[in-house]
């Protein structure tokens, strides 16, 4: 695991400046604390930070081919380069190193861009071919590493974080506010834009190529056209195992010790079971509890499946006044606001395990190819409702309401009864209604916005999924928005801050198209979620873990928030500072915390989102100005 930046010059006479590249990859030393690399050619400068766990004695970069003509810098893992190497070696090619960063490029010189439809793992590379006078960037087709850029009037820049681009100088600080406002909905933003408004990201499954001032963007993956199988489910249930077993193995591959992230819950649980059936020593696993929080305490699960598989187990206990200490640390290595609650005792989980470990696998993933979250089962609930006559929904509306209100005073389910899923399901991590945010934007903002942007978007997501169930839908959204714009930016930045790689062996391209081959009736069922992979768990670890209920690494944030954290965040939200932003309605999120801390109502989420976002801007905007 690695950082990555680079520049290219729109004017085949400007030479880079040296120093500039080698600020950018300081800022990432993080992401690869063991060694460090950069070359300026012609109207180009590669640079790189290096975490070493393949070919550690060799795998320097930048890394050039024979004749010095093309040259790359990679971040990630290919977990099939060493049948792609022997395949480039029988074409003649040679190979200085027994690094995946040289398959890469010497495959590129037999595929050209099309290089990208033959490696299997998570990546993402700049590789600069002299001869053509082309740039070629790509990311991996599910956004597990992440790769940003910005264009000024004489260069275009790159890296694996924002960071890298911000210490140039060469980039302004401006607030998108369409960003913004997705932000406030999703708890998070929606690619191809960043809450910067001259800052984008690649996109998963795309790549680009730069020649001159002209960036062509291709999308070379995509799942939203698998055929569904015709498999009877018990032939689905074998391929499903075979698959994960060998995703599984796949990952293994490392020169470096190796464990894994254990929440106790049925994903995480089947990741060790596996490892352990295929490793000779025992895993080494880490998990998170917290103090005076047995209620949302996974320590207890964690530690049956420890003693089921004999791991090598670690915990750490989480208190309220280190959540806060660290808020400011984790909104800084994630570069933009993500209101994810579960990145703080991920960081603090990461830097524990970083004692033992350099490489991590998670069960990340398997809820958005495999149907894993409650959501989706009420959606499909109104789904069906609204498909009944009118004459039987007024009959039915009543007893609906009290099956599907999560929280009797939110009426989040209710607002959504006579709403199409494109208006009700913007994805899995809105917790803020159209109404809630109407009350909380101030005058001034909501004159800034394209209130039609987010809806834009998300119609272009169901848009590529006609004809199939919400579920399916559904599914599709939430495995190209939330899970590459939230879930895998908390797992890549907060292990990165740790000098950690992770590794996602769920979303292995060939797993994620198997996943969604499966009907609905696979994955979502009247009385379970995620059926078939619960099916194939029962096999690996103990039913009463598989069949628990969902929590995955929970934190008691609605209990600190009516306790020590209410002051801290009542200060920090209602200072002179934020008001003064002009974004919210001060007297609204006074009301709001109120609320909360009266036990009136849960919202803790929303008030979370607004902390980070106040963070966020603390650390990245107003520390500009000073």
């Amino acid at each position: 695991m690695c950082g990555i930046c680079g520049i290219f010059s729109f004017c085949s006479s400007q030479r880079i400046d040296g120093v500039i590249i080698q600020k950018m990859m300081d800022s990432m030393e993080h992401r690869g604390p063991d060694d460090k690399g950069y070359c300026v050619e012609d109207r180009v400068a590669l640079g790189h930070r290096r975490l070493s766990i393949i070919d550690l004695e060799s795998g320097h970069q930048p890394i050039y081919n024979e004749d010095k003509t093309k040259c790359i810098v990679f971040n990630g893992e290919i977990y099939n380069y060493s049948e792609l190497r022997q395949g480039l070696i029988g074409s003649g090619h040679t190979f200085l190193t027994r690094s995946d960063t040289e398959v890469i490029l010497h495959l590129y010189e037999e595929k050209g861009t099309s290089c990208v439809k033959y490696l299997r793992g998570m990546f993402a590379f700049a590789l600069w071919d002299k001869l053509k006078g082309i740039l070629f960037i790509a990311r991996d087709r599910m956004g597990i590493k992440p790769l940003y850029y910005t264009m000024t009037a004489n260069s275009f820049l790159f890296a694996s974080e924002i960071k890298s681009l911000l210490v140039t100088g060469l980039v302004e600080k401006n607030i998108n506010y369409s960003s913004l406002d997705e932000y406030i909905t999703l708890n998070y933003t929606l690619g191809p834009d960043t809450i910067l408004k001259d800052v984008k990201k690649l996109m998963p499954g795309y790549f680009m190529t730069l020649k001159d001032d002209r960036l062509f963007l291709t999308e070379y993956w995509d799942f939203n056209n698998v055929v569904e199988t015709e498999d009877l489910f018990e032939d689905s249930l074998i391929k499903l195992e075979e698959l994960i077993e060998e995703s599984i193995k796949m990952r293994l591959m490392s020169e470096v010790p190796l464990g894994a992230f254990l929440s106790g819950g049925v994903d995480s649980s089947v990741t060790v079971g596996v490892m352990s059936k295929l490793m000779e020593k025992p895993v080494k696993t880490f998990t998170v509890g917290y103090e005076e929080a047995e209620d949302v305490s996974e320590l207890s699960y964690a530690r049956i499946i420890s003693k089921y598989f004999k791991t090598e187990h670690h915990e750490f206990v989480l208190k309220p006044k280190k959540f806060m200490d660290i808020a400011s640390k984790v909104v800084w290595h994630l570069d933009e606001p993500i209101a994810e609650i579960a990145t703080l005792p991920l960081l603090l989980l990461a830097e524990l395990s970083k004692k033992f470990v350099t490489v991590m696998l998670s069960g990340e993933g398997v809820d958005e190819i495999f149907g894993g979250y409650p959501i989706y089962w009420y959606m499909n609930a109104i789904e069906n409702y609204r498909r009944f006559p009118d004459i039987l929904r007024r009959t039915l509306s009543n007893p609906i309401v009290k099956l599907l209100l999560r929280n009797k005073k939110e009426g989040k389910y209710s607002e959504w009864l006579n709403l199409p899923l494109n208006r009700r399901y913007l994805g899995n991590g809105s917790y803020f209604t159209e109404k809630t945010r109407n009350k909380l934007y101030s005058k001034d903002f909501n004159g800034f916005l394209n209130n039609n942007k987010l809806r834009r978007v998300i119609d272009s997501y169901y848009a590529k999924v006609k004809g199939q169930d919400a579920l399916s839908k559904m599914l599709y959204l939430d495995a190209k928005t939330w899970l590459p714009e939230d879930l895998l930016v908390k797992a890549d930045k907060m292990t990165m801050a740790a000098s950690i790689e992770l590794r996602v062996p769920f979303l292995d391209h060939k797993l994620v198209e198997f996943a969604f081959s499966l009907p609905s009736s696979a994955k979502v069922t009247m009385r379970h979620s995620k059926y078939i992979f619960k099916k194939y768990a029962e096999k690996v670890i103990p039913k009463k873990i598989v069949y628990r209920k969902k929590r995955g690494f929970p934190v008691p944030i609605k209990q600190w928030l009516r306790g020590e954290l209410f002051s801290v965040v009542y200060d920090l939200l209602l200072s002179s500072k934020a008001k003064n932003r002009g974004f919210f309605d001060a007297k609204y999120i006074q009301k709001m915390l109120e609320r909360h801390a009266s036990g009136y109502e849960d919202l803790s989420k929303n008030i979370w989102n607004l902390v980070i976002l106040e963070l966020w801007m603390r650390s990245f905007i107003d520390e500009s100005k000073s």
